[in-house]
């Protein structure tokens, strides 16, 4: 969680997140909604790992190959 808080303070970070994402919004995006970005990216990414974590660990207890 670390390297995501240094993230939410990263000026560069924060600018090159708007302007990746600027061209779905109507609105000017802000640091902040750069920040909630990052913070909901970073959420969807733990939850796919976790539950792919998950599958390799069931399918490792029920002796199934690898997908």
């Amino acid at each position: 969680m670390y390297m995501v808080g240094k993230l939410y303070n990263n000026t560069a970070f924060l600018e090159k997140t708007i302007k990746v994402w600027q061209p779905y919004s109507e609105k000017p995006l802000t640091f902040e909604d750069a920040r909630e970005i990052i913070h909901n990216t970073v959420g969807a990414y733990k939850l796919l790992i976790k539950w792919e974590m998950e599958r390799q660990k069931k399918s490792n207890a029920t002796g199934e190959k690898e997908k």
